[in-house]
């Protein structure tokens, strides 16, 4: 299937811009790698802190890997073959969330 093929379920404006940007069989993205820093409040009364990450995300089985540093912690959310799962980690020494399960799922 060519590319109008693929765009005609979409919206007009989004088939437009598509059709612009993309071309018909040039290769589909199957993965990138994000990296970032930033300031987070891990509560309205607490002070900003620093944080450094990256992400990891994939298109053809949607999933993701999230890596965050926050001060002396650690933390991993992903979500691969259709599971959600949180991890945060003291100085990567010890586990203080280890969930999973349902509400990860989303």
């Amino acid at each position: 299937m060519g590319l109008a093929g693929q765009l005609e379920a979409l919206p007009e404006p989004i088939q437009r811009y598509f059709e612009y940007a993309l071309k018909d069989g040039q290769s589909y993205i199957s993965y990138i790698h994000l990296t970032h820093d930033g300031q987070f409040k891990t509560a309205l009364n607490k002070n900003w802190i620093v944080i450094e990450g990256d992400q990891y995300f994939t298109t053809e089985k949607p999933s993701f890997i999230w890596n965050e540093t926050l001060h002396l912690f650690t933390a991993r959310d992903m979500y691969i073959a259709n599971e959600g799962r949180l991890t945060v980690s003291l100085l990567f020494l010890y586990n203080l969330v280890n969930g999973k399960g349902k509400s990860f799922n989303q």
